[in-house]
């Protein structure tokens, strides 16, 4: 898989002391179906 980082990402993650492994766990995880989210809807 590719994944690519756009400024705000990049912003971000500097802003939150992110390192790019842990992006890409994080993608990984959402990919495979492992992050659950609220996202207000009813």
């Amino acid at each position: 898989m590719r994944i690519f980082k756009n400024q705000w990402i990049v912003k971000f993650a500097k802003k939150h002391k992110i390192s790019d492994s842990e992006l890409i766990e994080a993608v990984e995880r959402a990919d495979n179906g492992l992050i659950d989210a609220d996202l207000g809807g009813a």
